[in-house]
């Protein structure tokens, strides 16, 4: 197989957060920005609109990718391959942001979370285990 029709697939980040002090439905969210993202970036294209819903060759999702992907599709369409997205723990609101991470909930008033910044996932050669 040729270096170019090689199949690229993604692996999650670590989180800096032990897996229980993220809720669930906030962890979801936290893979499937990062895997938006990092989609971007490897399609090289500019929104996810321009993907026109057809994943380009070589890249590869996992079934669970494409949960992730399908369940966070309010948020995908606006992405771009640089964007910032911080997710707050406590309240579940979101935000996009442009130089640093919010150090403390600002989205929702009263809140004491601490956001977590969404990364990208790494590139892969091997599919992940779901």
């Amino acid at each position: 197989m040729s270096e170019a029709t090689k199949p690229i697939w993604f692996t999650a980040p670590e989180v800096n957060q032990p897996a229980t002090a993220l809720p669930e439905h906030v962890r979801s969210m936290l893979h499937g920005i990062g895997l938006g993202i990092s989609v971007l970036a490897a399609a090289k294209v500019t929104c996810w609109a321009d993907l026109d819903g057809v994943l380009p060759e070589p890249l590869r999702l996992t079934d669970t990718q494409m949960s992730l992907v399908n369940a966070n599709t309010h948020v995908l369409g606006l992405l771009r391959p640089k964007s910032k997205v911080a997710i707050c723990p406590v309240c579940g609101r979101w935000q996009m942001y442009s130089s640093t991470a919010p150090s403390r909930c600002n989205m929702s008033l009263h809140c004491d979370g601490k956001p977590v910044q969404a990364k990208p996932f790494r590139r892969a050669e091997v599919p992940p285990e779901d």
